[in-house]
């Protein structure tokens, strides 16, 4: 569902374009308008071009033409569609939302109460910061800060905190202000104790991190520990209803207008890592949180910069990430490159040893991450036959996913150079069927719940060339049972063109009348069949996801009807492409044929514009 043009006028009249962009750059007021250095990605300036209009609440860059108002600046800046800038805005003016809407799709009360985590979490996080900014200067704490090279800057910025050596530090605090303990308990912020009444701190000793999700709520704790005998050395929040370690990068909310002003991104495996290098002045930066690359973060960091440079340590932990990382960020049309420190150095040790202005350079010329990886391979390479196929079968998987078919060839063409082949034989051979059997183990299990009747043993069904009508149904009918009955019942799976989609369709409905209370499985199953995942998961996106239960009845409407009318096209021109070769009686029952179908053709027409 969209907002109301009314609600959407409300809140933008309740911010101001000037304080959005304070935040990204510095604006002085030159006449009537307002002028800074453009804050966008791609448009290094040292001259300002970029212009902001108070009054009219919109902003223009003369250099690099980018121009709108506040909605399209937080899709620049932030990466976020255009309902959540409207609920971000709202949120910063204190608007309610309206009760209806549906970006989030969730019940009223469920979002009362993920919000109040957010609260406690960031109220938590106030406190920690407290505690650090009151220690004595003569605290071991304080001096780790100074060690670490932690500036006052950089503890404000990142609302770095300490969680003292005591069991109810967190506790107390909470129990003055009456907050639910409970709540506090599911977050991973206190722990009820096995005897007796009462609760402790779980965070204990250790340099606290506030953890933000990109939109800004407060969704974790990592503490990292002071001493290297004090385990574990780093500990995170547990996972909870408003933090998932796959689908967050910690420092995104403060690094997002450095990622976009550098069209690029650097990630790294912690946030110490992170935090050392944005003290150091690289602050395109984000840290996965002791977890593995997924396709969450992928897609998330997607909606900032295709240009990723993975800065992984050089040890055999660091390698093994950056292997697991590459089909990940290819998969989504990512352009990742690599570092691999040398020497088991962090970030923070190569910067203090090399100096900042190496690692600048390094990551200049960073090379491939496919390079990077496919040297890996080559390690134990020793030019035989067996060594060229053994080769081909590790790489097949990483080019399957890969949807540049430029950048294919490329890489097909450095993987020749490498094992001294033709480029012709690497393409040729790759995907022949000890490959696809390698891919298929490696990226496309079978799916447990999936009846095997459905699943079948054929190749993988193929969604290209599809129309949008076709696959805009499909998706409709994997948002909700009702809707995938009601498109089956139309029978216009009939009239679909596309043998694919028809397939896919097939495929469903037999799962759906085998398992039909488990139909919120049935899209994952259904990605492990096809060939190209994304085209069943157009509803999670724009438009359909914000679209009214109406408007999803007029767009289905619609799609069935352009699905009707391609069908009776295709049927006409059949049946008068055979007219003239046909026996005369047959001629008459054609016509005839072809004369209803201009009838049904013009009931759809009718039926379009009454």
């Amino acid at each position: 569902m969209t907002f109301s043009q009314d609600f959407i006028d409300k809140v933008r009249d309740a911010n101001n374009i000037v304080d959005l962009f304070s935040e990204f750059t510095q604006l002085k007021r030159s006449g009537g308008r307002l002028m800074g250095l453009c804050p966008f990605p791609g448009h290094n300036e040292k001259t300002p071009s970029f212009s902001v209009s108070e009054d009219k609440q919109v902003y223009h860059c003369f250099g690099c033409q980018r121009s709108g108002q506040i909605f399209t600046a937080l899709k620049e800046l932030k990466g976020l569609n255009f309902p959540e800038a409207v609920e971000h805005l709202a949120n910063r003016a204190g608007i309610m939302l309206p009760a209806e809407h549906a970006s989030t799709r969730i019940k009223p009360e469920v979002k009362s109460r993920k919000e109040k985590l957010f609260k406690l979490n960031s109220i938590s996080a106030e406190v920690l910061h407290n505690q650090l900014l009151d220690l004595p200067n003569d605290h071991y704490a304080k001096k780790y800060c100074q060690t670490r090279k932690l500036s006052a800057d950089i503890i404000n910025t990142f609302q770095i905190g300490y969680a003292p050596n005591q069991w109810d530090t967190l506790v107390n605090h909470l129990n003055a202000i009456k907050a639910p303990l409970s709540m506090a308990a599911e977050l991973g912020l206190i722990r009820k104790r096995k005897e007796g009444d009462g609760y402790f701190d779980l965070f204990r000793d250790r340099l606290m991190f506030p953890i933000y999700s990109h939109k800004g709520e407060c969704v974790g704790f990592g503490g990292r520990a002071f001493t290297d005998e004090q385990m574990p050395k780093y500990l995170n929040s547990p996972e909870s209803e408003i933090f998932s370690k796959g689908h967050t990068f910690y420092g995104l909310n403060e690094t997002a207008k450095y990622i976009r002003t550098e069209n690029s991104v650097i990630i790294v495996e912690g946030y110490m890592d992170l935090v050392a290098l944005y003290a150091a002045g690289i602050k395109n930066v984000v840290a996965t949180l002791g977890t593995a690359l997924t396709p969450n973060h992928a897609r998330l960091i997607k909606r900032y910069s295709q240009n990723v440079i993975v800065l992984f340590d050089g040890d055999e932990a660091g390698q093994k990430a950056a292997v697991r990382s590459l089909p990940v960020l290819l998969e989504e049309d990512l352009l990742p490159k690599a570092i691999l420190l040398p020497d088991q150095m962090d970030p923070d040790d190569f910067i203090n040893e090399k100096g900042v202005s190496t690692l600048q350079e390094i990551l200049k010329s960073a090379p491939d991450l496919f390079s990077v990886v496919l040297d890996r391979y080559l390690r134990d390479y020793r030019g035989s036959s067996a060594d060229k196929i053994v080769l081909l079968n590790e790489v097949s998987p990483l080019m399957a996913v890969m949807k540049d078919s430029r950048l294919k060839d490329l890489y097909i063409a450095e993987i020749a150079q490498k094992i001294s082949v033709e480029p012709s034989w690497v393409s040729k051979n790759i995907g022949t069927p000890s490959t696809r059997a390698n891919l298929a183990e490696n990226r496309h299990p079978v799916t447990p719940e999936m009846p095997k009747d459905v699943i079948g043993k054929g190749a993988r069904i193929t969604l290209e060339g599809a129309s949008r009508a076709e696959l805009f149904l499909l998706n409709i009918a994997l948002m909700s049972s009702e809707r995938f009955n009601a498109i089956w019942q139309s029978e216009i799976i009939d009239n679909m063109t596309h043998i694919g989609v028809r397939e896919m369709f097939v495929k469903a409905q037999g799962y759906h009348r085998q398992m039909p209370n488990e139909f919120d499985k049935l899209s994952a199953n259904l990605m492990t069949l096809t060939d190209n995942p994304k085209a069943l998961a157009l509803y999670l996106g724009e438009p359909m996801c914000s679209m009214t239960a109406e408007a999803l009845d007029k767009l289905m409407n619609d799609c069935i009807r352009q699905v009707k009318e391609k069908f009776f096209r295709n049927q006409t021109r059949e049946l008068a492409a055979s007219l003239r070769n046909s026996p005369q009686e047959e001629r008459l029952e054609k016509l005839e044929q072809i004369m209803n179908i201009q009838k049904s053709k013009h009931t759809l027409r009718r039926d379009r514009e009454s």
